[in-house]
């Protein structure tokens, strides 16, 4: 009789932790969803703490440090724990995670090894779908776009197969050529590598000034002040007009490239939704 009342007594105890653990993790989960992401993070850990095996208190812990962004924090946690999880199908939970922080951190070097990790680690064909487009995408990021081979019989993302395109059609403007448009003519440069305005300034400038240069030299010749003050003003304008055209065309340059990276991101982070 003893016996069965110490053996009702622990199960008692067991189920009265049980739901105490329980409610825990519910306070923890409500505080999380209404964005009180600094308490949620404490109430995890002191949950982890005390539960060091439990896999799902450890993956909320890890969502919660992306969710406050802690990105960094959270890969660090992910993969000291993922060495040690007790459940092995929460493996691509942390991955995802991963990568997820990946993207939001904007690590182009960490992102194009996790994508790799995630095609050796996939097992499901969503999994693999979303590790195709990892790999995908990362290849645009690092600027060597190239199709994975990875899964070829699963299809790529759409949209981010048009910035792929965009990339091998891109328009890219020369900065040589910019700087000797504007050689020739002042401004024309700039109109060609996309900043009509500016360009419109520098022709404005340039054009104001050797003409005045060139009305002091007409009435008072080369002792005219006109001629050495807006003539060096004229000489002035005229070379930062030239090397303003090669910059310009590079900004261009680089505009392409931010703006498909920037696409590039924002597509990923929606196929981690």
């Amino acid at each position: 009789m003893k016996a069965i009342k110490l053996i009702g007594s622990f199960l008692l105890l067991g189920g009265f932790a049980l739901g105490q653990s329980q409610k825990e993790t519910a306070f923890a989960a409500y505080l999380q969803q209404t964005a009180q992401y600094e308490l949620a993070t404490l109430e995890y850990e002191r949950l982890l703490f005390y539960h060091p095996a439990n896999d799902s208190v450890a993956f909320q812990l890890l969502s919660t440090y992306r969710l406050m962004g802690k990105w960094q924090r959270a890969i660090d946690f992910a993969q000291s724990r993922e060495i040690t999880l007790s459940n092995p199908q929460m493996r691509w939970a942390f991955q995802k995670e991963k990568s997820h922080n990946a993207v939001l951190q904007r690590d182009v070097s960490f992102l194009h090894i996790v994508s790799k990790q995630s095609s050796e680690m996939a097992l499901t064909e969503s999994e693999k779908y979303l590790a195709r487009q990892l790999l995908f995408g990362s290849s645009l990021l690092t600027e060597r776009p190239e199709i994975p081979a990875y899964e070829n019989q699963l299809p790529l993302d759409g949209m981010l197969q048009q910035i792929y395109f965009d990339w091998e059609n891109r328009s890219q403007k020369s900065p040589v050529l910019a700087a000797g448009l504007s050689a020739l003519l002042p401004g024309a440069g700039k109109v060609y590598a996309g900043a009509w305005k500016d360009g419109l300034v520098s022709a404005l400038f340039v054009g104001a000034n050797a003409f005045t240069t060139y009305r002091g030299f007409q009435n008072n010749g080369i002792r005219s002040p006109y001629v050495w003050i807006f003539g060096s003003l004229t000489a002035g304008f005229y070379v930062g007009n030239i090397y303003g055209a090669h910059k310009q065309a590079k900004k261009y340059n680089q505009s392409i490239k931010t703006k498909i990276k920037n696409n590039t991101y924002a597509r990923l982070l929606e196929l981690h939704r």
